[in-house]
């Protein structure tokens, strides 16, 4: 099988290649602290992109970046706060940003939280799309300069991105950019053979893998070839552990009263 020419075995090699080499292009987006201490993308930027903040980043000691996968859109992000796990609201990155900020700021005591919903990117639309790199070498690039901002407006605060699904492999390529700490969720893998390609950085590294989390199947192609890589949250890859409750599914890491999401907090302050 080919997906736009390109055989799915040479596709597999060009992720890997580019997860492996890092940020190659330049960034598509700039980015800036309004007066209310909120992420704001500069004149100039994608309009595809979109960031939504979670307590003031110009006073947390502790910062968690959410990075979507697959399908996320700015007309997701824009849409207004509604009510979680019903048919006519599904829970948007927006909605885990805000349970995330919530359940770390609880367990904190003195401590700032905040956390930003990344729509830095522009994520594949569809599982072929997600074959290709495009979307990953952009992704990685902007959250190096994310990384890199966030550096200059809190030098001494502890960053954690918080990688969902095809945005782990964002996160894996930004990976030199070395924030405190990466959260991989529900990932297919980041065409990587073990945690020391993070923790080698200086880097913590964490996964979960709900039990009943679908992505599980894309470890069925690494016997031909075209796969992402081994599970990061199999016990042979290195990274901690975050426990989930029964019945975990993909988007479930970071609802309200789930194992995972407490897991995740504690991730984030350390």
């Amino acid at each position: 099988m080919t997906v736009a020419g390109a055989p799915l075995t040479d596709l597999a090699e060009a992720r890997a290649k580019a997860v492996a080499s890092g940020v190659s292009l330049p960034p598509s987006a700039g980015f800036r602290l309004d007066g209310a201490g909120q992420a704001e993308l500069t004149p100039g930027s994608d309009p595809a992109l979109r960031l939504v903040t979670f307590g003031s980043l110009a006073s947390a000691d502790a910062i968690a970046v959410l990075v979507p996968g697959m399908g996320h859109t700015a007309a997701e992000f824009d849409r207004p706060a509604g009510p979680r796990n019903t048919a006519d609201a599904a829970v948007t990155v927006s909605d885990n940003a805000r349970a995330l900020q919530a359940q770390a700021q609880a367990e904190a005591g003195d401590t700032a939280v905040a956390v930003v919903a990344w729509l830095g990117y522009v994520p594949p639309s569809s599982p072929v799309a997600a074959l290709q790199t495009g979307a990953l070498a952009q992704g990685a690039a902007n959250l190096t300069a994310f990384q890199e901002f966030l550096r200059t407006v809190r030098p001494e605060a502890r960053i954690t991105w918080v990688c969902h699904s095809y945005g782990s492999l964002v996160c894996a390529a930004a990976r030199a950019a070395a924030p405190e700490a990466i959260v991989l969720l529900g990932s297919p893998g980041v065409q990587l053979s073990s945690a020391t390609a993070f923790t080698g950085l200086g880097v913590e590294l964490f996964a979960a893998g709900g039990d009943s989390d679908l992505i599980g199947l894309t470890q069925a192609m690494r016997p031909l070839g075209i796969g992402f890589g081994p599970d990061p949250a199999s016990p042979d890859f290195g990274a901690q552990i975050i426990a989930c409750d029964p019945g975990t599914g993909h988007s479930d890491y970071l609802l309200p009263g789930n194992a995972s999401l407490a897991g995740v907090a504690a991730a984030v302050l350390g």
